[in-house]
């Protein structure tokens, strides 16, 4: 589900040319128990952190 999300999300973001679409899936692949919440579904303190430094990482002023 979550692959088939990200995918559908980058094709629809890709039709926009002001929108970047930040791909994080991988962030939570190897460790995904250390950052994501009991539900396995939301991330946790962690992960929205390793989203952040990616959102960060990608921001040009």
């Amino acid at each position: 589900m979550i692959r088939r999300w990200n995918y559908a999300s980058a094709e629809v973001s890709a039709g926009f040319p002001k929108v970047v679409f930040v791909p994080t899936f991988d962030l939570f692949e190897l460790k995904v128990n250390d950052y994501l919440y009991s539900d396995k579904f939301h991330p946790n303190t962690k992960g929205y952190r390793l989203i952040a430094e990616r959102v960060a990482s990608l921001l040009t002023w």
